[in-house]
């Protein structure tokens, strides 16, 4: 795509973005590529509405790609991807959640069941961390060091490993869910993932998202709230209570700082906000 050059992982998501691209376009009647328009491809873009502003950028960067490549091979005469906009600057981070929001959704799972004591340890473990969802759904019962109260991940995103600390909320959480709750859910079967489904088997991604929707709805949160966003919220909270970037960079697993630099727009509004409220001039 483009004559560029890149990895097997990249190449595989590609794939991926490409074939549910086409099966779209199939649910719309088209059944070649030169009957794609600006306007299907717009509705595609509203699939993506409900997900996370980084992710809709780079699968419209992919889809934007293909069209590219397509035109300019001349096997398309109309190029319905030209007026989309993917420049290199970091897409837009979402408002993150405040102090009193993230308490209530923490509190929402219920500690007394098995999958409610999972699911907090769960969202604990995701504010205090700043992981991945990708991330904390590989983590191994060994990568959990309660003792030190801090975790291992292995091979994050870029396959870049780090060891990461845990607050004592979620240590806390994350210790009674290994003692209470897993052997329940591992119901003797020997596996070394740390969070488990009902069925013994690791959780998907999907699962947690739909989890985390609801609750958000039981923790009364109005707005959308997905897994992800509590990675930008803890970022943001770090920046408010002044950690500096390069150990939010760290936190956060950036390979480079200008991945982190985009948070400082998120934490300028709240800035903003401070000075007006408690400048003497203003």
């Amino acid at each position: 795509m483009a004559g560029s050059v890149f990895g097997a992982e990249y190449k595989s998501r590609c794939k991926a973005v490409l074939w549910r691209f086409a099966g779209f376009l199939l649910s719309r009647g088209v059944e070649s590529l030169r009957e794609v328009r600006k306007a299907h491809v717009d509705a595609w873009r509203a699939t993506l509405a409900d997900q996370a502003p980084a992710t809709q950028g780079v699968k419209e960067h992919i889809v934007k790609g293909f069209g590219d490549w397509l035109f300019n091979q001349g096997l398309i005469l109309i190029h319905p991807t030209a007026h989309i906009r993917v420049g290199h600057s970091m897409a837009p981070l979402p408002v993150p959640l405040t102090r009193r929001e993230v308490d209530r959704l923490l509190a929402a799972p219920d500690p007394d069941t098995v999958l409610g004591l999972r699911d907090r340890a769960m969202l604990e473990t995701l504010y205090a961390t700043g992981m991945r969802l990708g991330e904390l759904l590989a983590l191994k019962l060994k990568d959990v060091d309660l003792a030190q109260r801090q975790c291992f991940i292995e091979k994050g995103k870029g396959s870049y490993c780090r060891w990461t600390p845990l607050t004592r909320d979620a240590a806390a959480y994350l210790r009674a869910y290994v003692k209470l709750a897993r052997p329940r859910l591992a119901r003797g079967k020997a596996t070394p993932y740390l969070f488990l489904s009902g069925q013994r088997k690791p959780l998907c991604k999907v699962q947690m998202d739909t989890n985390c929707r609801r609750y958000a709805r039981v923790a009364g949160i109005e707005r959308k709230v997905w897994p992800h966003l509590l990675r930008h919220t803890a970022a943001c909270h770090l920046l408010q209570n002044g950690a500096s970037l390069f150990h939010v960079q760290m936190f956060l697993g950036h390979a480079k700082a200008e991945s982190t630099q985009g948070y400082t727009r998120v934490t300028m509004n709240h800035l903003k906000e401070t000075i007006a409220r408690c400048h003497p001039r203003n």
